[in-house]
């Protein structure tokens, strides 16, 4: 990623969409807050998980490997991450204002770590995990953005080929149909959004629209999915795909992200890589993104050079399709100079119009001469045909060798370890060139490989995945009926704009990341005591049932209604991490709960907060 990649806020003023009007009201209805974790709960839940640490004498959470004496629920506790300070709460606060200073935050929350890991060589071998070696649990948490009772019922009744022969295919969304409508702004092509949003100043207070509206809805809807779509491997396949094609939520992008969602990422996450870099290059999101606009190639700077812009032309290459450097060999792939300068004269004539804000080609704008990139050439002497040059150098790029190997990569990334085996990226990328960069038949090797069935407790949840994870391990239901579930001034549900905000604290979901290289996949950038202590927090507001417009059963509710405490702790573990709890962590819950464990179910006091302690096992940070 070049120093000149596009800002997602930084745009040339007739890009900039226009500001508020002076006085205009805006939706900021956060309130002061506190944490929902108090003192004395957090005592006790360190309590729990240094309990948890002294069974296994200080050695690290891993646990099971293969050939342990252990059934599928054994598995020996490990400690967590040591906790540092405590992350502001969220018991009453709204989700972010949507106005432009709000706009310019989102990708402030940072990470800890940019760079991946390598691919890495390495013997093929289960390496020790708190998590169950049971292999249906495995694709239930891989699979899916986590364990819940109809997803694994599902996946058990009809066997693991089936099941993915099922989430291959994208199916009807009962939930996501059911709420579609309070999301109106996500069916509209981006003229139709200008048309919506110009003269918005203007209008009566109580019909202007929120600066961010669109990337709002955008974002919410995306939770929605996550947690409750029925096509869970198509969302978290869109994710990576997300990551790899980046358009951030923006300033200057707030009219075209979504657009761009739906019509280059959704439209071929299951398809071809090729259709989707084709419809990503021509795209308006992309090329106002990455000023591509500003290129000219034939104007002439002072030095006699085009005035060309190489942002485009450079993450092209190094993000969005070869890559930098090869995976496996570590050796450049193009040349950084003569490649990417290549590279952006080949793309100019790619513009926006300004009154649609659709993509135009303009052959004034074009560059006239021979281009070389890499080993594709082209003569380029008709600036007509412009187009059909940009068509032939994305097909090259799309199917070239080392296209293959990056996108193989990025997959098992996500979807086997951090430090993927180079062998399985050379698989991999041979499926994905064979079916001509159609990604079905290479994630139908990925889940039939030794790797992925050797990779149990390999991937750390990002703070978006585990959000996601807990709503399902507790049988979580969007409530659009219930009391104060619909925010007065969107339309939308309140539960999830304030979901929105955890996410947007715990480091952004997949649109969030400002830069083009998308939101990190792997544990360094988002293991830290602070990301420990927000998750805490977002549990403790689960357990309690405080998102409004979404319905959580009750603690006894979920263990099956057991006869008493022993059988309530028991049962929530299998319920919420999908295993037995080891017997150290069990009898750390129960002196934190106070009470002896043959307590009546009906009588421990304090369920919510039982539930909380044992979502915020360490089981559910790994997958």
């Amino acid at each position: 990623m070049g120093r000149h990649s596009g800002d997602a806020y930084d745009a040339p003023d007739e890009w900039r969409p226009e500001p508020w009007a002076e006085g205009a009201v805006r939706e900021d209805d956060r309130r002061p807050g506190h944490s929902p974790v108090t003192r004395r709960q957090l005592l006790g839940m360190l309590g729990v998980a240094g309990a948890a640490a002294a069974c296994s004498a200080g050695v690290s959470v891993v646990a099971n490997k293969a050939g342990d004496d252990a059934g599928p629920d054994g598995a020996a506790e490990g400690p967590s991450a040591k906790p540092i300070g405590l992350a502001a709460g969220i018991a009453g606060i709204t989700a972010p204002t949507s106005d432009k200073a709000s706009a310019k935050a989102y990708d402030k929350t940072g990470y800890r770590s940019a760079k991946p890991p390598g691919v890495a060589a390495q013997a093929l071998l289960q390496r020790p995990t708190i998590l169950s070696l049971d292999q249906d649990l495995h694709w239930a948490r891989r699979l899916t953005y986590g364990i819940s009772a109809p997803a694994l019922g599902e996946l058990t009744a009809a066997g693991r080929d089936a099941y993915l022969d099922k989430q291959l295919t994208v199916r009807p969304d009962p939930v996501v149909d059911a709420v579609s409508d309070r999301y109106p702004l996500l069916t509209m092509s981006t003229t139709q959004l200008k048309q919506l949003f110009d003269g918005n100043d203007e209008k009566p207070d109580d019909q202007k629209l929120d600066y961010m509206a669109t990337e709002d809805q955008l974002v919410e809807m995306k939770i929605i999915r996550t947690v409750w779509s029925v096509n869970q491997l198509f969302e978290k396949v869109h994710d990576v795909w997300t990551a790899y094609v980046h358009v951030p939520i923006g300033d200057k992008t707030r009219l075209l992200t979504a657009a761009y969602d739906r019509d280059v990422v959704r439209k071929h996450a299951f398809g071809r890589f090729s259709d989707m870099l084709k419809a990503m290059i021509f795209h308006p999101a992309m090329l106002v993104y990455l000023d591509q606009p500003e290129s000219n190639g034939n104007a002439k700077q002072k030095d006699g050079r085009p005035a060309i812009n190489e942002n485009l032309g450079r993450e092209l290459l190094e993000l969005f399709s070869v890559g930098a450097l090869d995976p496996i060999t570590g050796r450049p792939n193009y040349d950084g100079r003569l490649d990417v300068v290549q590279s952006a004269y080949a793309l100019t004539g790619l513009t926006v119009d300004r009154d649609t804000l659709t993509m135009k080609f303009d052959p004034d704008m074009r560059y006239r001469g021979p281009l070389k990139v890499m080993t594709w050439r082209h003569p380029n002497t008709d600036p007509e045909q412009g187009v059909a040059v940009i068509n032939s150098l994305i097909s090259y790029l799309a199917h070239h060798p080392a296209t293959a190997r990056t996108v193989a990569t990025a997959f098992a990334r996500h979807f086997v370890s951090d430090t993927p085996r180079p062998q399985l990226i050379a698989k991999l990328a041979a499926e994905f060139t064979k079916a001509g960069t159609d990604i079905k038949p290479m994630l139908r090797a990925l889940f039939a490989s030794e790797d992925f069935r050797k990779s149990v407790g390999q991937k750390y949840r990002t703070g978006w995945e585990y959000l996601a994870a807990t709503l399902r391990a507790t049988q979580s239901q969007l409530d659009p009926d219930g009391k104060d579930a619909i925010a007065e001034r969107q339309g939308t549900i309140q539960g999830v704009r304030d979901l929105r905000y955890q996410v947007e604290q715990a480091g952004g979901g997949p649109h969030g990341r400002g830069t083009p290289d998308g939101q990190p996949d792997f544990q360094a950038a988002w293991l830290s005591g602070k990301g420990m202590l927000d998750r805490w927090n977002q549990n403790s507001i689960t357990a309690g049932g405080f998102w409004k417009g979404i319905t959580v059963p009750d603690g006894v509710t979920l263990a099956g209604r057991p006869g008493n405490q022993a059988g309530l702790v028991a049962n929530l573990g299998r319920q919420l991490i999908g295993q037995a709890l080891q017997p150290g962590f069990v009898t750390a819950v129960h002196q934190s709960i106070g009470s002896p464990m043959t307590t009546p179910a009906g009588q421990v006091q304090d369920v919510p907060t039982v539930v909380r302690t044992v979502l915020s096992a360490p089981h559910l940070n790994y997958t």
